[in-house]
């Protein structure tokens, strides 16, 4: 079963673009809150960063000396 396609504006996906370093949780309820959405989960959230190339910056390993 495939899921249904979420439509987003150029302003939407620019904004989300600004805040993709953020946590992905915290990034997700600034959009919710900021474009009044209700319907993007945050499964489909990291999807879309994840397809656009915007990562969060971790890397998930340690740094040495830190």
């Amino acid at each position: 079963m495939k899921g249904r396609v979420i439509r987003y504006s150029a302003d939407e996906l620019a904004y989300i673009q600004s805040v993709s370093q953020w946590d992905r949780r915290e990034a997700l309820q600034a959009f919710l809150q900021k474009f009044r959405r209700d319907d993007v989960t945050l499964s489909q959230f990291n999807a879309l960063c994840k397809r656009n190339g915007w990562f969060t910056g971790r890397t998930g390993r340690f740094e040495l000396g830190a």
